[in-house]
């Protein structure tokens, strides 16, 4: 594995409306369980295509959004592509970080990917009866209307993914 700066493993997230707080509050309040692979190298421009149609094989929910990765050249840069997504796979999410961007030399790009499946349940309090409280239904609500993030943070605590907080201007 070749070695990697910091910035390689950063996803950025604007803290709007407080939500860092909401959300760091919510990731304490569930359980998840899981492990998550990481793999950062470098490549030859030319060798994009086999990287782009590898990841595609591996995550064809991504397939047409990775075909888009293949013309990002600006002039004799790479533009910088990123994402990260949560799949649903039945009871399961799979949780998937893939990043492309220029390296210091011209002709070499680095690639980065985390990847990993998930459970996640919500910490009940009152299990008698059923009963779900207000917060624990803000809780799920919470990985619900913002998959992308919550995915984002499990990465953060589970695997060098590094969230970023940008201050809601």
């Amino acid at each position: 594995m070749a070695l990697s700066k910091s910035e390689d493993y950063e996803y950025r997230i604007k803290n709007e409306k407080n939500r860092k707080e909401i959300c760091d509050r919510t990731l304490d309040n569930i359980s998840y369980n899981g492990k998550f692979s990481e793999n950062s190298f470098f490549i030859k421009r030319n060798k994009l295509e086999n990287i782009i149609n590898n990841w595609q094989d591996n995550f064809p929910e991504l397939r047409e959004i990775l075909k888009g990765w293949r013309k990002c050249d600006v002039g004799n840069k790479s533009a910088k592509r990123e994402i990260l997504l949560p799949l649903h796979r039945g009871k399961k999410i799979k949780c998937i970080f893939l990043k492309i961007h220029d390296r210091d030399e011209e002709d070499t790009l680095k690639c980065v990917s985390i990847f990993g499946e998930i459970s996640i349940k919500v910490k009940v309090m009152d299990r008698m009866f059923g009963l779900i409280s207000k917060n624990d239904k803000e809780h799920i609500r919470m990985i619900k209307s913002h998959p992308e993030i919550m995915a984002a943070l499990i990465m953060s605590r589970g695997k060098g993914l590094n969230v970023l907080w940008e201050e809601d201007e």
